[in-house]
């Protein structure tokens, strides 16, 4: 009997498992998509992300829409950043710290450096950027201009697909070309393929009639606007993210690869302020070929604000009348000069042969002062060293020369036009209001261990890093008052160019004068 119970115990056993469950798994969801899913890794928490399942829909359809971006939070090239319905933007680097835009800029500099594509002109680095619904628009428009600066491309916004409860990386469109322009311009053949979604709803921005956009388009109206690949978004000033993924979703029927926020409008002038299509400044006409194949600085900012009307020293016109000796100053610091009526140009071993150069071309000479008519047009290469320039200011200063003029590429254009960097003569500082920036340097300039510090209104900031340059804007944007005069001093084996970004970085102090000193 003890036998029979056992073996019927061993029967049960057998067909019950063990006493394990071998029930199937249920099979796995089915997924509504086959668009790459971006891994949050939980950074979205307490967030509602802007939701763009109709413009992911379509793009599977493969109507034209973008398809989304392959990436993660640890890719070295990335900067995650977090912007929350207040506007605040908050950088993560193990956990969300909040950071002033100027400051993240200064970090996406570094990293943009580090993966420039010499190529493409453009950075390789990029941005993912968890945006809240509630978050202002406005925000994310300064954070695409702030990018243009940069000229980093890559903003790639995490939206939600309600198919598959999915986050998916939205490539936003950022024209980083626009740096090299004044205005926000395109081609014809862009203008061509660019719709605008406004307040009136969606139009070619070529021209035409709005087409209503409180619905999603219908296949007549996409198919009118056929051709387009890129769409800009102007929307109102208090829109929000949520706002944005909603017109981007109305307008997805039309199948458009780039989405746009259009930051622009940040720029634009008020109603009552006039458009300046073109700068209306004094070009220079290089008869002698003093620029010819040098790599020169640029100004962009500086001449900007000349033609708002700023007090800035104009760009220069020569003076027909007047004695003119063109330098060209290497990077290699090698000089060589040529004189009106002169057939060529003539190398120099030494600072002799500029010296004597320029007391054969010296003019007139007033007594009272020891200072002559000469006109020194220089194109100094951008690599030249500051101690080099401080050279050719110490030996014309010497010789009587004081009208000393630098050629200098406006971007717009690009136009060559003459920065006045003429000397005082006897002093003429003593009233002057001044503000100084006084940059020092550890290491080489490639490192950009930088330190400035920036003096006006009786006060002295600070800031120490290689992006000095957006400090020196934020400082000169919140002055009390404007300086007569900008003086600046620099490390003596600095690049000439640095002087260029100082001066862009200033340009909207409105001094009189520049001075400068090593």
């Amino acid at each position: 009997m003890k036998h029979t119970c056992l073996l019927v115990t061993a029967l049960l056993l057998t067909c019950c498992g063990g006493g394990a469950d071998n029930t199937p798994a249920p099979p796995p969801v089915p997924r509504k998509s086959r668009l790459a899913a971006f891994d949050t890794g939980g950074l979205d928490a307490g967030l509602t992300l802007p939701d763009f399942t109709d413009y992911w829909t379509l793009s599977e359809q493969r109507n034209g829409n973008s398809y989304p971006v392959k990436a993660d939070v640890t890719d070295e090239a990335v900067m995650v950043l977090r912007l929350g319905a207040d506007g605040a933007f908050a950088a993560n680097s193990g956990e969300w710290v909040v950071e002033s835009l100027p400051t993240i800029g200064r970090k996406m500099e570094a990293l943009g450096k580090k993966f420039w594509n010499s190529e493409k002109k453009a950075s390789a680095a990029a941005i993912i950027l968890f945006a809240d619904v509630g978050a202002p628009y406005v925000s994310l428009l300064e954070l695409c201009r702030e990018l243009v600066d940069l000229q980093v491309r890559n903003l790639w916004l995490v939206t939600r697909d309600r198919r598959d409860d999915a986050a998916r990386l939205l490539p936003l469109k950022v024209d980083t070309d626009q740096l090299f322009r004044e205005w926000y311009f395109l081609a014809p053949e862009e203008i061509a393929t660019t719709l605008i979604v406004d307040a009136d709803g969606i139009r070619p921005r070529a021209g035409g009639a709005n087409i209503d956009l409180k619905a999603p388009l219908s296949p007549e109206n996409a198919r009118a606007l056929a051709g387009a690949t890129r769409v800009q978004f102007v929307l109102a000033a208090d829109a929000d993210v949520g706002r944005f993924a909603t017109a981007a979703n109305l307008a997805a029927p039309v199948g458009y690869v780039d989405v746009e926020p259009f930051w622009p409008v940040l720029d634009m002038p008020h109603d009552n302020e006039p458009l300046r299509v073109k700068r209306e400044l004094v070009e220079f006409d290089d008869d002698l070929g003093i620029a010819a194949g040098m790599d020169l600085p640029t100004l962009n900012e500086y001449w900007r604000a000349v033609a708002s009307g700023e007090r800035l020293p104009a760009p220069v016109e020569i003076d027909d009348e007047s004695p003119l000796l063109g330098l060209r100053v290497a990077s290699d610091g090698r000089f060589s000069t040529r004189a009106r009526g002169e057939p060529e140009w003539t190398m120099h071993q030494d600072d002799m042969g500029f010296i004597q150069a320029l007391q054969r071309n010296a003019g007139e000479i007033d007594f009272d002062t020891g200072v002559g008519t000469l006109q020194l047009v220089l194109a100094v290469e951008r690599k030249t060293s500051w101690e080099t320039f401080l050279g050719v200011l110490e030996i014309a200063a010497s010789s009587g020369v004081h009208r000393i003029f630098v050629v200098t590429n406006d971007v717009v254009g690009p136009t060559p036009r003459l920065l006045d960097l003429s000397l005082p003569i006897g002093g003429g500082l003593e009233n002057a209001v001044p503000a100084k920036v006084d940059l020092t340097r550890r290491g080489i300039a490639a490192d950009g261990n930088y330190t400035v510090k920036f003096s006006i209104d009786g006060k002295t900031h600070e800031y120490s890093g290689a992006r000095f340059a957006s400090s020196l804007t934020d400082w000169t944007a919140g002055r009390q008052s404007d300086p007569d005069v900008l003086l600046v001093r620099m490390p003596r084996d600095e690049p000439f160019e640095t002087l260029f970004t100082i001066l862009n970085a200033t340009a909207w102090l409105g001094m009189n004068g520049i001075r400068i000193g090593g």
